[in-house]
């Protein structure tokens, strides 16, 4: 259902939603003008995050790839941003699940080729497009910033949970993240997930990777991973390293660097 309609000279934009786990999802539908059939990017969100992103950085990608006569959608996970649910619900298997709903909401719209999508994840929704690709096999090509691979970081988490003397508000406390709470079940689940079989999947799907050197949320050692299992891909891997850029993109000058990456990725590969 449309709820809001914006025309630009070189877009128009458009507020929809779709159901996922009985929950009304919000998105926002970006389309280029005179373009019969463009390509289409859905984007991801990480943990906690939402469908414009710090920076407003999904709303400028969005925005550069309609430029460039690629069609986008952005939307909140349930729990997130605009979405219905209570985050407190979230797991990854939710957010791969919202993913898959939100990819055939895009099958559902007449003028974009179903042929060509591409998908945009960060951070955790990086991981998520991983496995919602794998998942959906038509994913045409992926861009993933600084993209989560394990749950190793959290595996202590787990050990406090499952001592006998931790107290109901010690748990309360360690289950906080970035200030907000995650529950038990999204802790496990994460630790249980193999990437690299998932990953294994994609060999012929094109991959662009940007991951900062700094980054203190989502460390270069993901990177190294990602990078790793991404050796023997039979379809292009574009790997880029931003010596001054944390987990949110805040450098300036990097920051235009990785939208302007991402546009000409997406170009090329759709």
């Amino acid at each position: 259902m449309q709820t809001l309609s914006r025309k630009m000279k070189f877009e128009t934009r458009e507020s929809v939603n779709f159901e996922s786990g009985g929950c009304k999802i919000f998105g926002t539908l970006h389309l280029p003008l005179n373009v019969e059939n463009p390509p289409i990017v859905l984007m991801c969100h990480g943990f906690g995050g939402h469908k414009a992103g710090k920076y407003r950085v999904y709303v400028h990608e969005s925005e550069m790839l309609s430029k460039s006569g690629i069609a986008s959608f952005r939307f909140d996970f349930r729990g997130c941003g605009d979405s219905e649910g209570d985050w407190l619900d979230m797991t990854i298997g939710r957010e791969v699940e919202d993913t898959i709903q939100a990819l055939k909401f895009i099958l559902t719209l007449p003028n974009v080729d179903h042929s060509r999508i591409g998908m945009l994840g960060k951070s955790m929704g990086g991981l998520v497009a991983v496995m919602a690709a794998k998942e959906s096999g038509n994913i045409k090509s992926i861009a993933l910033w600084a993209p989560a691979f394990y749950a190793r970081q959290w595996e202590t988490v787990l050990d406090i949970l499952e001592d006998p003397a931790t107290t109901d508000e010690m748990r309360k406390e360690i289950m906080k993240f970035d200030g907000m709470h995650a529950n038990e079940l999204f802790i496990r689940e994460f630790a249980e997930i193999r990437l690299e079989d998932h990953l294994a999947h994609l060999h012929e799907t094109p991959m662009l990777h940007i991951h900062g050197e700094v980054d203190q949320g989502v460390t270069i050692e993901h990177a190294h991973l990602y990078e790793k299992h991404r050796k023997g891909a039979q379809a292009k891997t574009q790997i880029v390293r931003l010596p001054n850029t944390g987990h949110d993109f805040g450098h300036n000058e990097e920051q235009e660097y990785t939208l302007e990456e991402t546009r000409k990725w997406f170009l090329e590969t759709l």
